[in-house]
Protein backbone atom coordinates (compact mmCIF):
# COMPACT_ATOMS: atom_id res chain seq x y z
CA UNK A 1 0.00 0.00 0.00
CA UNK A 2 1.04 3.29 -1.03
CA UNK A 3 2.43 5.20 2.54
CA UNK A 4 0.03 8.93 1.50
CA UNK A 5 -2.66 6.63 1.89
CA UNK A 6 -1.67 4.63 5.07
CA UNK A 7 -0.83 8.50 6.41
CA UNK A 8 -3.92 9.46 5.14
CA UNK A 9 -5.95 6.76 7.22
CA UNK A 10 -4.10 7.18 10.80
CA UNK A 11 -4.95 10.70 10.47
CA UNK A 12 -8.68 10.00 9.90
CA UNK A 13 -8.84 7.49 12.81
CA UNK A 14 -7.02 9.88 15.14
CA UNK A 15 -8.82 12.74 14.36
CA UNK A 16 -12.48 11.59 14.02
CA UNK A 17 -13.02 8.71 16.95
CA UNK A 18 -11.51 10.18 19.80
CA UNK A 19 -10.20 7.57 22.63
CA UNK A 20 -13.58 7.24 24.57
CA UNK A 21 -15.61 4.46 26.28
CA UNK A 22 -19.18 4.71 28.00
CA UNK A 23 -20.01 2.10 30.63
CA UNK A 24 -23.32 1.50 31.86
CA UNK A 25 -22.72 -0.76 34.76
CA UNK A 26 -26.27 -2.06 35.25
CA UNK A 27 -28.36 -4.08 32.72
CA UNK A 28 -31.40 -3.24 34.50
CA UNK A 29 -32.42 -0.93 37.79
CA UNK A 30 -35.98 -1.84 39.34
CA UNK A 31 -37.39 0.42 41.43
CA UNK A 32 -40.84 1.17 42.91
CA UNK A 33 -43.02 3.92 41.49
CA UNK A 34 -43.14 7.03 43.43
CA UNK A 35 -39.46 6.04 44.30
CA UNK A 36 -36.05 7.98 43.37
CA UNK A 37 -33.90 5.83 41.15
CA UNK A 38 -30.46 6.44 39.55
CA UNK A 39 -29.23 5.51 36.07
CA UNK A 40 -25.80 5.08 36.07
CA UNK A 41 -23.23 5.65 33.48
CA UNK A 42 -19.14 6.34 33.35
CA UNK A 43 -18.17 8.17 30.14
CA UNK A 44 -14.35 8.70 29.52
CA UNK A 45 -13.23 10.33 26.84
CA UNK A 46 -9.69 12.39 25.96
CA UNK A 47 -11.56 14.86 23.42
CA UNK A 48 -14.68 17.61 24.14
CA UNK A 49 -17.70 15.40 23.61
CA UNK A 50 -21.85 16.40 24.26
CA UNK A 51 -22.89 14.07 26.29
CA UNK A 52 -26.86 12.85 26.26
CA UNK A 53 -28.85 10.00 27.54
CA UNK A 54 -31.51 8.46 24.88
CA UNK A 55 -35.08 6.34 25.86
CA UNK A 56 -36.26 3.34 23.96
CA UNK A 57 -39.59 2.49 25.15
CA UNK A 58 -40.47 -1.28 23.66
CA UNK A 59 -41.78 -0.82 19.84
CA UNK A 60 -40.26 2.93 19.61
CA UNK A 61 -37.17 4.09 18.31
CA UNK A 62 -34.80 5.60 20.72
CA UNK A 63 -35.83 9.54 21.77
CA UNK A 64 -32.58 11.91 23.02
CA UNK A 65 -33.85 13.12 26.22
CA UNK A 66 -31.37 15.32 27.34
CA UNK A 67 -28.32 16.77 26.15
CA UNK A 68 -25.22 18.19 28.15
CA UNK A 69 -22.92 20.43 26.25
CA UNK A 70 -20.31 21.40 29.29
CA UNK A 71 -21.71 25.31 28.42
CA UNK A 72 -24.58 26.18 29.67
CA UNK A 73 -28.24 24.46 31.32
CA UNK A 74 -28.90 20.80 30.15
CA UNK A 75 -31.22 20.93 28.05
CA UNK A 76 -34.38 18.52 28.42
CA UNK A 77 -36.30 17.38 24.99
CA UNK A 78 -38.88 14.85 26.28
CA UNK A 79 -40.00 15.72 30.32
CA UNK A 80 -42.98 17.58 31.01
CA UNK A 81 -42.14 17.65 34.29
CA UNK A 82 -38.51 18.49 34.09
CA UNK A 83 -38.07 19.22 38.27
CA UNK A 84 -38.48 15.15 38.76
CA UNK A 85 -35.09 14.76 36.76
CA UNK A 86 -31.44 16.11 37.86
CA UNK A 87 -28.36 15.21 36.07
CA UNK A 88 -25.67 14.01 38.40
CA UNK A 89 -22.19 15.05 36.51
CA UNK A 90 -18.62 15.08 37.13
CA UNK A 91 -15.19 14.34 34.95
CA UNK A 92 -16.23 10.82 34.93
CA UNK A 93 -19.83 10.49 35.57
CA UNK A 94 -23.02 11.39 33.53
CA UNK A 95 -25.81 9.94 36.06
CA UNK A 96 -29.45 10.43 34.95
CA UNK A 97 -31.62 10.93 38.17
CA UNK A 98 -34.91 10.36 38.33
CA UNK A 99 -36.98 11.81 41.53
CA UNK A 100 -40.17 10.32 41.40
CA UNK A 101 -40.56 7.29 39.27
CA UNK A 102 -43.58 7.47 37.24
CA UNK A 103 -45.09 3.93 34.85
CA UNK A 104 -44.24 6.27 31.76
CA UNK A 105 -40.21 5.89 32.61
CA UNK A 106 -40.37 2.25 32.07
CA UNK A 107 -37.97 2.19 29.28
CA UNK A 108 -34.53 1.48 28.24
CA UNK A 109 -32.19 4.64 28.53
CA UNK A 110 -28.97 4.69 26.84
CA UNK A 111 -25.78 7.23 27.64
CA UNK A 112 -24.35 8.67 24.72
CA UNK A 113 -21.70 10.51 23.42
CA UNK A 114 -21.77 12.57 20.70
CA UNK A 115 -18.78 14.24 18.47
CA UNK A 116 -19.52 15.89 14.70
CA UNK A 117 -21.45 13.47 13.13
CA UNK A 118 -20.55 10.57 15.39
CA UNK A 119 -22.75 8.77 18.42
CA UNK A 120 -20.84 5.99 20.60
CA UNK A 121 -23.56 4.40 22.48
CA UNK A 122 -23.31 2.76 25.93
CA UNK A 123 -25.08 -0.96 26.60
CA UNK A 124 -28.46 0.70 28.47
CA UNK A 125 -30.06 0.13 31.48
CA UNK A 126 -33.66 -0.75 31.76
CA UNK A 127 -34.99 0.72 33.78
CA UNK A 128 -38.19 -1.73 35.25
CA UNK A 129 -40.77 -1.72 38.20
CA UNK A 130 -41.65 -3.71 41.56
CA UNK A 131 -44.84 -4.09 42.77
CA UNK A 132 -48.11 -3.79 40.78
CA UNK A 133 -49.39 -1.15 38.50
CA UNK A 134 -52.84 0.58 39.68
CA UNK A 135 -55.35 0.03 37.41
Amino acid sequence: MNRLFLLNVLFCIAYEIPAQRIVQPRLSVTAQLGEPVTLECSVVSTRQIIQAWFKQVIGQPPMRILKDDGQAEHTFYEFGNKSRFQIEKNESSFNLRILKMESSDMAVYYCAALRGSHVLFGNGTALLFKGKLKG
